[in-house]
Order: C-alpha cells, then sequence, then structure tokens
C-alpha cells in the first residue's frame, strides 16, 4: 500500500507506528518520491531503449525498477533473521509484474510469503504487507493513474487530510525551522502562487493585502466571498489546466504549492476515478488521529485485513515524535538534526488566517460532497 499524503497531516506519525507492526515492511528510504521525482525520466528512458514494446511492457519494466529501488526483500531478510532461527526459503516472489508483461495470479495486494519448508510443515506462510510513504503524491495529477498503470496488483492507497490552514502553516513553519523558506514573509510568499494559479486559470481569488492596505474581514457578505469561489471549468478543464500549470511551476522543491496542497477536493477527485473509497482507498483526518492515535491505527490495519497483533501500549500514548522514533525512521541524525526547533516563525497573522479561511471554504464544501457529505470535512471551528 501507499501512504499517499497529504504533506504535513501527520503521516510520519501514521508511518512510526505501522512499521512496527510485524507483518508490515516499509520501504528502504522513508520517502521514495518515485512517482512524482524519478517515474517520467525512467519511463522516458525505457521507452527509447525499447522501442517498438508496447506500454504495458514498458510500465512492467518501470513496476520492476519501482519495487527494487523499494527494497523489500532487505527489510523482509532483517526481520526472519531477527525473529527466527528456523530454515527458511528465501523471499519467494516480490509483488510486482514480470518483465515479460504476465500478471501472476499470486500477486495480491502487495503480499508478500514466505514458505517454511523446515522441520514444521504444517506452520501457516508468513506475509508481509509492504508500503512506501511519499505525501507529495496526493497533490500531482499523473499519480494516480501512473500507479495503476506500473502496479498491476493495485495497491491500496491510505490518505490522511489536515485542516488545509493549519496544514499550510504547519508546512512553511517546517521550512522555516530548516531555514529553506523563500524570500519575504509567508504572505508575499502565497501571493507569488496566487498569480501562477491565476496565470493558469486555476484561480480567481484577491491576492493578500500587506499590513499597510485594508485587511478582509471575517464579515464579509456574499458577494465578497464569491471572489474565492473556483473558476467555472470543467472537471476535463481542470485537469487540462493542472497538469499545465505543473510543468510551468518547475520543480516541486522549488515551488512548494502551499496553497494548493490543500485543495483537497480537486486532487481526490482525479484518485478517485482510479481508486474506489473504503474499498482500495482509504481517507483518515488528522485531527481524529491526532486525538485517537489508536482508533486510527486499527482503521488502516483494519483496511488492509492485517491482525493488530502487536500489544503495542505507544499506539495510544503521546503524538509527539521523540529523536529516536524519527532517527529510526529518517535512518540518519543529520535528517532529525534539521528537524530541532531552533527558532519559530512568527504566528500566523490573524487576518491571513481569515484570508485562508475564506480561500479554502468553497474546496472544502466540495470535499464535503465528494466524501458524502460528511460535516467533518468542512472544519467547521475555523471562524465564520
Amino acid at each position: 500500500f501507499i501512504l499517499a499524503g497529504a504533506q504535513k497531516s501527520g503521516t510520519t506519525a501514521l508511518f512510526a507506528l505501522l512499521e512496527k507492526h510485524p507483518s508490515i515492511i516499509r520501504s528502504q528510504n522513508f520517502e521514495e518520491h518515485f512517482f512524482d521525482m524519478h517515474y517520467g525520466i525512467e519511463l522516458e528512458k525505457l521507452t527509447a531503449k525499447y522501442k517498438g514494446e508496447s506500454s504495458e511492457s514498458i510500465h512492467c519494466r518501470l513496476g520492476k525498477l519501482y519495487t527494487t529501488r523499494l527494497n523489500f526483500e532487505s527489510e523482509i531478510d532483517t526481520i526472519l533473521k531477527r525473529e527466527s532461527t528456523q530454515s527458511l526459503e528465501p523471499l519467494i516472489a516480490l509483488a510486482a509484474p514480470s518483465l515479460n508483461s504476465e500478471r501472476p495470479e499470486r500477486i495480491r495486494d502487495n503480499e508478500h510469503s514466505i514458505n517454511d519448508t523446515g522441520p514444521m510443515q504444517k506452520q501457516q506462510p508468513r506475509h508481509f504487507v509492504t508500503f512506501e510513504k511519499t505525501p507529495f503524491y496526493l497533490v500531482w495529477p499523473h499519480i494516480p493513474e501512473a500507479i495503476l498503470k506500473t502496479c498491476p496488483w493495485r495497491p491500496k492507497i491510505v490518505i490522511m487530510l489536515r485542516n488545509p490552514v493549519d496544514r499550510l502553516y504547519s508546512h512553511y513553519q517546517m521550512r522555516f525551522i530548516m531555514k529553506q523558506t523563500e524570500k519575504g514573509t509567508l504572505e508575499s510568499t502565497l501571493n507569488g502562487e496566487l498569480e501562477l494559479l491565476h496565470k493558469f486559470g486555476l484561480s480567481q481569488a484577491p491576492l493578500l493585502k500587506n499590513s499597510t492596505e485594508e485587511k478582509i474581514s471575517s464579515n464579509q457578505n456574499h458577494e465578497d466571498r464569491d471572489r474565492f469561489q473556483p473558476p467555472p471549468i470543467s472537471l476535463t478543464e481542470q485537469d487540462r489546466l493542472d497538469s499545465i500549470q505543473f510543468r510551468g511551476f518547475g520543480n516541486h522543491r522549488q515551488h512548494q504549492r502551499y496553497l494548493q496542497r490543500g485543495m483537497y477536493a480537486i486532487q481526490l477527485t482525479r484518485w478517485l476515478k482510479h481508486f474506489k473509497l473504503n474499498e482500495n482507498m482509504l481517507i483518515l483526518q488528522y485531527e481524529e488521529f491526532k486525538a485517537d492515535p489508536r482508533s486510527s491505527y486499527e482503521r488502516v490495519l483494519e483496511f488492509l485485513g492485517i491482525t493488530n497483533n502487536t500489544g503495542d501500549p505507544t499506539v495510544s500514548t503521546g503524538f509527539r515524535l521523540s529523536d529516536n522514533v524519527l532517527q529510526r525512521i529518517y535512518r540518519s541524525k543529520s535528517e532529525v538534526q534539521l528537524l530541532k526547533i531552533n527558532s519559530l516563525p512568527p504566528p500566523l497573522d490573524p487576518s491571513t488566517r481569515v484570508y485562508l479561511e475564506n480561500f479554502y471554504r468553497p474546496y472544502n464544501e466540495r470535499l464535503s460532497s465528494l466524501l458524502g457529505n460528511d460535516a467533518r470535512w468542512l472544519w467547521r471551528n475555523i471562524s465564520e
């Protein structure tokens, strides 16, 4: 399965809980970034190398490359060496398509099976569920379709969403701590993103006012709020413009898309074309996860068809991750040190928060409708 987002919405904390389960195997890297950073490059290289092969065959090769990069065999070997002294056969199959484009019937939901050929012949095979986490996947237009083309075993998708205003500020705060923020204030950075969204016809929201100009009031009339409505374009046109502007924005490490990452309704509309809600895609809420980690954790296990046999009391105690946990996840002391809080950015300006609440309101309303008119996705605790 793939933990696909959203960024700054508790995915690292969920990752920390899931990787401790004895039947769940994490990828070698903390975040693989295959489909957002490598897919297009590798697809172009393979297409040039294997001219004349079908798209399906090329994507089978991509699938093999993808699972090789994830390096699940290494993780499984480590677990088996640690947990068992019995004689075990090597991993019999990686959950990926073969290079001749066949689709083995044995592949199901990205599970791996180890058969015991030692003295205990009647022991049930050991099953593992593998996963990777890349929160950037959620926002990129091409990724849902790319995953299905590359992974014929149809991996399940887990997504966690957070109040988009809080997500945005947490995103900015992280980059500030890591000394990676853009020049100028948060407001000037957001105005730069808004100008690009205007250019590509993806937003008609007004620019933020600076401190010397008139602030946007929380008591706006409906006519004022209409300025924040998304442009009246079809989903097909939305996809076309979004795909163009993603190329126009350039590398995602240069353009953070603070605003766009919280436009969940647009993103999930694409995902729901390829994945069925609660069947092969689970959507969690960050606020519920933070309040009751165990309940959300057990929902994920149930969704994956895994028995919760960890007996781990830490699942329901404490939400903030310790340095030791972070170091285990990142597998690098240097990465953890980057997260040390030496200084914090200024608190989010109240008028900026009001602006962002107005900006996201129509997207939250669309999200609520998309997910069965569920009022949780309106995040009504925001200012009215």
